[in-house]
């Protein structure tokens, strides 16, 4: 397995050096991309290394010396942002009781799960893109609001004051449906 790996790998490091020295092959690169089914590949390793990461996070919580996260890269704050955006949007905007949302129990699980990474990458460090610190920050205070905002109406569906944010008094005719 290991001689057809580096096999594999010196291939591949032959096929770029002539792509890259021999212009006439340029005309085939996206032959090549089609064949190799990079973009493909490519969205599902990252899928795929998300999840890993967010597993990896869940199991290092109950882990008493685990390891110093790593800063998140720039692609992976992307995501973190768009997620985190979508959990305030949603817990923001949400007209029923956010413990009972499914995408926002989903969304906020990500959140928490990259919540170490988001710090890391908030502080100097070896490895923090330096760039990316006022990107993370506003990110981190994103998360903040949004989980004060959840915390806010989790509280209030609780002591049965989610009327408060839905204008639909528990018990109400509007509640169930009924108008006059």
């Amino acid at each position: 397995m290991a001689e057809r790996l580096k096999g594999l790998q010196s291939y591949l490091a032959e096929l770029m050096q002539l792509l890259a020295t021999q212009p006439s092959l340029a005309d085939h690169i996206d032959e090549l991309e089609d064949f190799f089914a990079l973009r493909d590949r490519i969205s599902a390793i990252k899928k795929n290394s998300d999840m890993k990461m967010e597993q990896e996070a869940a199991a290092g919580d109950g882990e008493g010396g685990a390891s110093k996260p790593m800063p998140l890269l720039e692609d992976e704050l992307r995501r973190v942002e768009l997620a985190v955006h979508q959990l305030w949007r949603l817990v923001t905007h949400g007209q029923t009781d956010p413990r009972d949302d499914h995408k926002v129990q989903n969304l906020l699980r990500i959140c928490l799960n990259y919540l170490p990474r988001l710090l890391e990458s908030a502080c100097i460090g070896p490895f923090t893109e330096i760039d990316l610190i006022p990107d993370v920050q506003r990110a981190l205070d994103e998360l903040h609001e949004a989980i004060e905002k959840y915390n806010e109406r989790a509280l209030a569906f609780h002591i049965g004051q989610g009327h408060l944010f839905t204008g639909v008094q528990e018990g109400s005719d509007k509640d169930y449906g009924f108008y006059h």
